[in-house]
C-alpha cells in the first residue's frame, strides 16, 4: 500500500503501511523500500515499502521475479527529499550527517 492515510481523533494522517501486513510503519529505520531492479535509462519503477524482518521479501528474488533494488526506508525517504528539492544541505554530527530540511512552503499543522 505505501502511502496512506488514516482517519484518527476526528483528523485525516499521512501514513506509509507496509505492503505485506497493511500496519502503518513508525520507525522508517526499521523498515525497508523495495523495487524491481532496472537500469534503462528514464524508466521509472513503482516502490513497495515493508517492516524489517518478517514482512520484507528480501533482497534476493525467487524464480519468478525479476532481481530486486532495496534500501532502508529511511535512507530512501532522505533522497526523496533531497531530490525533491525539500532538503539542500547536509550537516555533519557526532552521529552521523543530519539532512537539514527547506520547506519550500508553510506547512499548516493546525
Amino acid at each position: 500500500m505505501g502511502l496512506a492515510v488514516r482517519f484518527t481523533k476526528g483528523k485525516f494522517c499521512p501514513v506509509l503501511v507496509c505492503d505485506t501486513c497493511e500496519e502503518a510503519i513508525t520507525d522508517w529505520r526499521r523498515a525497508v523500500a523495495v523495487s524491481e531492479l532496472f537500469t534503462e535509462e528514464g524508466a521509472v519503477r513503482s516502490v513497495r515499502v515493508f517492516h524489517s524482518g518478517q514482512c520484507d521479501p528480501g533482497r534476493a528474488p525467487r524464480r519468478d521475479e525479476q532481481a530486486r533494488g532495496w534500501q532502508p526506508l529511511h535512507q530512501y525517504l532522505a533522497w526523496l527529499l533531497w531530490n525533491s528539492d525539500w532538503a539542500k544541505k547536509f550537516e555533519e554530527t557526532p552521529q552521523g550527517r543530519k539532512l537539514i530540511l527547506d520547506v519550500p512552503e508553510p506547512l499548516d499543522f493546525a
